[in-house]
């Protein structure tokens, strides 16, 4: 029996990931959502671990951690690098850590 290769269709999409301070969260919602209409996205909040190059606050340095609020978007790997770009040139007014990653493969799986 010979094996036949596998096929997968790549995809265009792309992840863009962006981390804030919790005190930023509701301006990067009005920024992701005015430069992207009708795009759904994803926030979540996570703890950091680890001594940053700008140190930790008291408060955080007791904790072991500090917070930061988590934006993941799933669109079209070019409009994403284009918002990407607008906020390494300074779209927003805080400060923020932004990543792109390609999507390889993505779907759902509804169950009957």
């Amino acid at each position: 029996m010979q094996a036949t290769p596998a096929t997968s269709a790549l995809t265009t999409l792309a992840v863009l990931e962006v981390t804030v301070q919790p005190d930023h969260e509701d301006p990067m919602v009005d920024f992701l959502m005015s430069r992207l209409p009708g795009i759904r996205f994803s926030r979540y909040q996570i703890n950091l671990h680890g001594q940053p190059e700008n140190g930790l606050s008291l408060r955080e340095q007791v904790l072991g951690s500090t917070r930061r609020s988590v934006f993941s978007v799933q669109a079209e790997s070019a409009l994403l690098m284009e918002v990407a770009a607008d906020l390494q040139q300074g779209a927003v007014a805080f400060p923020l850590q932004y990543r792109v990653l390609p999507l390889l493969q993505a779907g759902e799986y509804l169950p009957r």
